[in-house]
C-alpha cells in the first residue's frame, strides 16, 4: 500500500470514528463528547451552545476526551487537516461553480445536515437579463419546523475577500419564484460575482445550515 493509499484509509477510518456531529468534519482537539461518546469539535460545542446530543439526546459535556485527542494528535501528520485554519470547518460544502453569464441556468440539488436529521433543496439560479446570481435553501418537511434553521452563505476570493449572507430557510411548499423575485435569499450581480471568479473561471462558494439558538 503506498503512502497516498495510506492516508487515504486513515482519513476514512477517522472519519467513521472522529466525525463532529454538527459540521459532519474529522474533529479537531479539543475534542467534547455526549455521555454515550458521540464527538464534536469544541468550537462546535461553543458556537452551538449544545446542551444535548443532536443523535441520542443525552447530555453533552464540555470534558475533553483525551484519548482520541492522542488518537488525533499521532496520525495527524499523516492526513490532511480537516479544519485548516480555523475556517473551512466552520462549512460542510465548500465547491466552485461554473457560472455562463450569457444563458439562464437552474439548479436544484438536496443536501443533508445534523448527520442526515435534516433535507434541504439547494436552489441556484442564474437570470442572465437581469443579470443576477441567486441561492436559497428549503427545508424539505413541516413548515413550523423550517423556522428552526438558517443558512450562511459565502462566495470568497482568498483568505480576506468574501461575499456573505445570512438567510432565514423556508419550506419546501413555498414557491421558489417568489423567494427569488422578492430576494428572500442570496442574491448577487454580475458584476460582483465576476470580481470572484478564480483562475480557472470558476466562482468558489461555501455555506453552512445551522439551528436558531432560542435564549429564551
Amino acid at each position: 500500500m503506498n503512502l497516498q493509499k495510506n492516508a487515504s484509509l486513515k482519513k476514512n477510518i477517522l472519519s467513521k470514528i472522529a466525525e463532529c456531529r454538527i459540521c459532519l468534519e474529522v474533529v479537531r482537539p479539543p475534542v467534547c463528547q455526549c455521555e454515550a461518546g458521540h464527538v464534536v469539535c469544541k468550537s462546535c460545542f461553543d458556537e452551538m451552545d449544545l446542551k444535548e446530543c443532536s443523535i441520542c439526546n443525552r447530555p453533552v459535556s464540555s470534558a475533553k476526551n483525551v484519548v482520541l485527542e492522542q488518537l488525533l494528535e499521532g496520525i495527524s501528520s499523516q492526513t490532511p487537516t480537516a479544519h485548516k485554519n480555523n475556517e473551512s470547518m466552520e462549512f460542510k460544502t465548500e465547491v466552485c461553480v461554473d457560472i455562463n453569464f450569457r444563458l439562464n441556468f437552474r439548479d436544484v440539488d438536496v443536501v443533508s445536515f445534523f448527520n442526515g436529521q435534516a433535507y434541504f433543496y439547494y436552489k441556484h439560479f442564474v437570470d442572465a437579463r437581469k443579470e443576477k446570481l441567486y441561492w436559497a435553501f428549503q427545508f424539505i418537511g413541516l413548515k413550523c419546523k423550517a423556522d428552526s434553521f438558517y443558512y450562511e452563505f459565502e462566495v470568497y476570493g482568498g483568505p480576506i475577500r468574501k461575499f456573505k449572507v445570512s438567510e432565514l430557510c423556508y419550506n419546501d411548499t413555498t414557491n421558489i419564484e417568489d423567494i427569488f423575485e422578492l430576494e428572500k435569499c442570496v442574491v448577487m450581480s454580475f458584476t460582483t460575482a465576476r470580481n470572484f471568479v478564480n483562475n480557472d473561471g470558476k466562482l468558489p462558494i461555501r455555506f453552512r445550515i445551522k439551528k436558531v439558538r432560542n435564549d429564551h
